[in-house]
């Protein structure tokens, strides 16, 4: 019977914890997932110069695209170039744009023909930011879908084919130190968001260059640009503990243009990481949206402390320091760019987004004037 009785007790202990998840191998370190919420109050938005309307057909036959006027400066990383290489002087004789830049008989710096010769899905219109007491949510507006042929203009619906997003941020105007998200799976995301293919890199030494144009060459360090990978398919990477942090979706708003929107637990992200301690409450003096297709190496990002500004290189290191071309690239930088705060007593009307997108908007600001009035009931 004692025997009985010492099995039935080892039976007992044995089921407690496996319920309790603490049987041997089977301990799991992850912690809960916090799903972000469907909706978000985005208070600022980014504005930034459009390459898709400025589209002509040239003395040769073929459709072609210039960049604006100061909308490219390497200098700052500020890059407008969803395009594919190379550039020559063509004449336009008939306009297939509308931009304020662009008029009949005057030569352009122009896509020479290269099929296809602009990107529609890499062309940034947009960026928006927000946060709450948990998630830090970004939302990158495209042109559209499709990549455009120079020869005969056809567009063929190509979103995001080999394409990256990102999200690159930090305290300071130089990112020193900064973070930069990640996203390869907007092609295939839906309006739900997924963690899957959404990455986060950290820059630790201090070796990439901001928006600032003091930094070039000024804290060369060890030039490994993002060194340091710490969220991988939405999971922290810490070892000790790992948190869902990093999600994206896409969503179309009423002109059909894609929209790729990150939400970031960085409440959970410094609960697993001591650097850096993220706080937006502080402001984010470096912040910029990116849509790329040509690079493809997300830890050696260098920025301008790799060249001179004269070698106007490229974020991707070919491994013998060479400066490649800059193409398939598109970034936004908040610096120069006009902030709306959506907090001012009359705020700017926007234009009116898709139901999804304008659910998640208005479903934002009552969650927010929720939060208000609780505050200050708590307060009375």
């Amino acid at each position: 019977m004692k025997d009985v009785a010492a099995r039935s007790r080892r039976l007992l202990v044995i089921a407690t914890m496996i319920t309790a998840g603490t049987w041997g191998l089977a301990t799991s370190a992850k912690a809960a997932t916090l799903n972000p919420p469907a909706t978000a109050d985005y208070r600022y938005i980014f504005q930034d110069a459009v390459t898709g309307d400025n589209a002509f057909i040239g003395n040769d036959g073929d459709h072609h695209w210039f960049i604006n006027t100061g909308a490219d400066s390497y200098a700052i990383d500020q890059y407008e170039r969803p395009t594919a290489q190379t550039y020559k002087t063509v004449t336009a004789n008939s306009l297939v744009g509308n931009d304020s830049e662009l008029s009949q008989g005057q030569t352009y710096y122009a896509t020479d023909k290269n099929s296809p010769a602009y990107f529609e899905y890499l062309d940034i219109v947009s960026g928006r930011f927000d946060y709450d007491s948990n998630f830090m949510y970004f939302a990158i507006e495209l042109y559209g879908d499709a990549k455009v042929d120079s020869d005969g203009g056809e567009r063929t619906v190509d979103f995001g084919e080999s394409s990256v997003y990102r999200i690159r941020f930090g305290d300071n105007e130089n990112a020193n130190n900064s973070i930069m998200l990640s996203a390869k799976n907007a092609k295939d995301s839906t309006s739900s968001f997924a963690s899957k293919e959404t990455f986060a890199f950290y820059d630790e030494n201090g070796d990439v260059g901001g928006t600032a144009i003091t930094t070039v060459n000024e804290n060369p360090g060890s030039m490994d640009g993002f060194e340091t990978e710490v969220v991988a398919d939405g999971w922290t990477k810490d070892g000790s503990s790992e948190s869902e942090v990093l999600f994206v979706r896409r969503l179309t708003n009423t002109e059909g243009r894609p929209i790729v929107e990150f939400a970031f637990n960085y409440q959970k992200y410094n609960t697993d990481f001591s650097f850096p301690d993220i706080n937006p409450d502080n402001g984010l003096p470096y912040l910029v949206f990116e849509a790329n297709r040509g690079t493809k190496d997300e830890q050696n990002y260098l920025w301008n402390d790799k060249y001179t500004i004269g070698e106007a290189g490229t974020p991707y290191n070919d491994g013998n320091g060479e400066p490649q071309n800059v193409y398939e690239l598109d970034t936004l930088t908040s610096g120069p760019i006009n902030i709306i705060d959506l907090d001012e007593e009359d705020p700017p009307q926007l234009p009116e987004p898709t139901a999804s997108l304008g659910m998640f908007l208005l479903g934002g600001v009552g969650v927010k004037a929720l939060l208000k009035r609780t505050q200050a009931e708590k307060e009375k």
